[in-house]
């Protein structure tokens, strides 16, 4: 039953994705690291673990919405973020990866200054996706999907869309050594949303599914809120692939 209804809420997000929904003004949506929103922070610089556990490596980075007003009633947000080309170990989330799914953790819950966007009843949909057969610079896509029950947001308010904190415990600097820890922890890198001006990437626009089924695509307040740098990553947003991952590729995941 809960595998059917996580398709329904993945089918309602796709049939949205190539619409608009007129609504008073257009959502517009931050990628910060850390965990004190509002506050915005751009680029995160990697430290390694130390063997005394006086330095830990959590890293948390916040999605947020703004923008906002009583008219952009809803019923949930689809997020599509990519990283790459060119993956260190560091960075396999997935669950075939170095690291693996257990060290990174997915939470749409919020804070005092930024409460959660969400209804009643949330069902999500969330996936690391390891593009391996793009060789040589495979890519990484995070799928981070939302459907609830009918939730107005307040005019003004920033809400927190989505809490990811990366475990990089087993990251390193310098390469990889096999079943000890995960390398390319120093190396750069750029988190960027997708966004309907990226070519070729209408339909796998980041947005927020309105009542009547229609999805408007987050815009960003400035260019940078739309990407993260890691280690001072360059080419930003151009790191993301030129070839999207299409709603039928994505829903093929969960057959």
């Amino acid at each position: 039953m809960k595998r059917a209804l996580r398709m329904f809420a993945v089918a309602a997000l796709a049939s949205a994705a190539l619409s608009t929904a007129g609504w008073a003004q257009n959502p517009q949506a931050v990628l910060s690291w850390g965990a004190a929103c509002p506050t915005v922070v751009h680029d995160m610089t990697f430290v390694q673990k130390s063997t005394d556990g006086s330095v830990a490596n959590p890293y948390p980075m916040y999605i947020a919405a703004k923008n906002l007003t009583t008219s952009d009633a809803n019923v949930g947000t689809d997020i599509n973020l990519f990283y790459g080309r060119g993956i260190p170990d560091a960075w396999r989330f997935d669950d075939a990866g170095c690291q693996t799914g257990s060290q990174v953790s997915l939470s749409n819950n919020g804070t005092k200054a930024c409460p959660a966007m969400k209804g009643t009843n949330p069902l999500t949909i969330t996936n690391f996706q390891y593009y391996a057969n793009e060789q040589p610079n495979p890519r990484m896509n995070v799928r981070l999907a939302i459907t609830y029950d009918n939730f107005t947001p307040a005019a003004g308010v920033t809400y927190i869309l989505w809490a990811i904190t990366f475990d990089h415990s087993f990251s390193v600097a310098g390469p990889t050594t096999a079943g000890v820890n995960c390398g390319g922890g120093d190396l750069p890198l750029c988190i960027a949303m997708t966004d309907p001006n990226m070519p070729n990437y209408a339909d796998v626009a980041s947005g927020v599914l309105a009542l009547t089924g229609t999805q408007e695509p987050f815009t960003f307040a400035t260019p940078t809120d739309g990407y993260l740098t890691w280690n001072g990553g360059s080419n930003c947003p151009g790191a993301v692939p030129t070839v999207p991952a299409t709603w039928g590729k994505v829903k093929g995941m969960y057959h």
